[in-house]
């Protein structure tokens, strides 16, 4: 560390991509929900449905009391996973309101051993929020443990016959 005056400067950055803007989106759905209600993603489980099995993770929605006028809308595939049920949804997380549980039920997008072994972001599931101050499709990446990625990791090799 030098010994000189503090200076700070400032530039402005080009992002013609708008990754600047998505990265502090996520961030904002994020903390709209999480201010809004307690998440919980339980345990994973493999269910027969429609020819072939389907993991699904309960996600639990309390509502904090904090936030009104929020609400999780949906669930985003990954590049390893498309949804199984519905990817719109209307749960609302405003005071008052009950706890809530969705289940958000997965299956293989497709069975490549090259998808899975390149894999970086095949857990990322999106999760969608509408709330105060939000952009429209605004989303953040479910929390998850490494056990459930694992489960999710090891439904994908089962379903796909990689074991």
């Amino acid at each position: 560390m030098g010994s000189g005056d503090l200076r700070t400067s400032t530039v402005d950055v080009e992002d013609p991509y708008g990754n600047a803007a998505y990265v502090v989106d996520r961030d904002c759905a994020q903390e709209t929900l999480e201010k809004a209600a307690t998440v919980t993603v339980g345990t994973p489980t493999v269910a027969a449905r429609d020819g072939g099995p389907v993991l699904s993770l309960p996600i639990t929605l309390a509502p904090t009391g904090d936030v009104a006028g929020v609400r999780l809308t949906g669930f985003a595939s990954t590049t390893l996973f498309r949804q199984a049920g519905p990817t719109r949804l209307d749960v609302r997380l405003d005071p008052g309101d009950p706890p809530t549980t969705v289940q958000m039920s997965v299956v293989p997008a497709r069975c490549d051993p090259h998808a899975l072994a390149e894999d970086k972001v095949g857990t990322l599931f999106g999760v969608e929020v509408s709330g105060p101050g939000l952009p429209e499709n605004a989303s953040y990446f479910l929390p998850l443990t490494r056990a459930q990625r694992a489960a999710l990791f090891g439904f994908f090799r089962d379903r796909c016959g990689m074991t």
